[in-house]
């Protein structure tokens, strides 16, 4: 019994883990992984030993000296399942705060809701700043592709252009320091909002980086390996964990929503 309580354990505890890397997924990176802590390696360690000790008492001697061996051996035996499942508990407790601490960072709101179809659904931004209204933005025509080449040029290099379509899809592309713009305008879907920073994505280090005092920023990364872009909205007391990640990153950047020096417009018909 003893050992398909310990085996319903380790199933469980693996199935927890599966999930809650699942969750996170989405804004994975960071400093270490969340889901890792040296309780659950010492619990483990803690099952194997409880497994030698029990195969390992397989005396049969019958007398009264070989059943308090017996005895003791399955006390032994009792005492580390009981030290490894508290063990077990201050880990999944200690892991739980880890997440917490990871998502209050990131900014972002990771509670499952009831898709009906058993996936776990893409996250959705928590505290994300307001949205201007396409309204109140001037049209992302060919005067303003003029403009944003100008200021690619005036930069030397390429500037980082973030689109943002509906409440919460955000997606960065590059807009080249020389060259025809029909590529990158035509790439960016009729509604969308589009702001373009007049300083290009940094390769420097991150150590001695200052941020321009925000309410939230844009993150900017390029995987080194990959080339692949990502977005993350950091909140103040997020940009230390961001700048982690951008140490790692082939390029990176962190503007301010509020920007002085970005261009912004909503994208129509050509």
């Amino acid at each position: 019994m003893n050992e398909v309580l310990t085996l319903a354990y380790i199933g469980g505890y693996f199935w927890w883990r599966r999930r809650t890397r699942d969750m996170l997924a989405p804004i994975s990176g960071g400093a270490g992984d969340p889901t890792v802590h040296w309780a659950v390696q010492a619990w483990q360690l803690a099952i194997v030993t409880s497994f030698v000790v029990r195969f390992g008492n397989t005396s049969s001697d019958s007398t009264r000296d070989g059943i308090a061996t017996r005895l003791v051996w399955d006390a032994i035996q009792a005492g580390v399942r009981l030290a490894g499942l508290a063990l077990l508990l201050v880990g999944v407790w200690q892991i739980r705060e880890q997440v917490r601490r990871r998502v209050a960072e990131i900014g972002v709101d990771l509670r499952i809701r009831n898709t009906g179809s058993g996936r776990v659904p893409l996250v959705a931004p928590l505290g994300m700043p307001a949205l201007p209204a396409a309204a109140d933005l001037e049209p992302a025509d060919d005067g303003f592709w003029q403009r944003v080449g100008r200021l690619a040029g005036a930069a030397g290099a390429d500037l980082a252009l973030l689109e943002i379509t509906g409440k919460a899809t955000r997606r960065w592309a590059l807009v080249p320091p020389a060259g025809d713009l029909a590529a990158v305008r035509a790439a960016v879907p009729d509604g969308a909002i589009v702001t373009v920073f007049a300083e290009p994505p940094s390769a420097a280090d991150t150590t001695a980086f200052i941020p321009v005092p925000a309410d939230y920023y844009h993150g900017f990364l390029e995987d080194d390996v990959t080339g692949a872009f990502s977005y993350q909205t950091v909140r103040p007391t997020g940009v230390p964990v961001f700048l982690a990640r951008a140490r790692n990153a082939r390029r990176w950047a962190l503007y301010p929503t509020e920007s002085p020096s970005s261009v912004t417009a909503v994208a129509g018909p050509a």
